[in-house]
């Protein structure tokens, strides 16, 4: 898990404009954590066809 071992080891992160995580449900927790570590200005949760290698649909965290 990324974000554990960036806490961990106290690494310094520069700030991302954009993450887009895919795969399941992202908990509010995990989010709100992804932002304070990365200080990222946009967080998209992804969801998409295993078959068809794309995203199908997108939304930004919060909407």
């Amino acid at each position: 898990d990324i974000v554990n071992e960036i806490r961990k080891n106290k690494y310094s992160v520069p700030r991302v404009e954009r993450i887009m995580l895919g795969g399941s449900m992202m908990p509010i927790s995990l989010a709100s954590e992804i932002r304070e570590i990365f200080n990222v200005e946009s967080l998209y949760n992804c969801y998409g066809l295993t078959e068809v290698s794309g995203i199908v649909m997108f939304s930004h965290v919060g909407q």
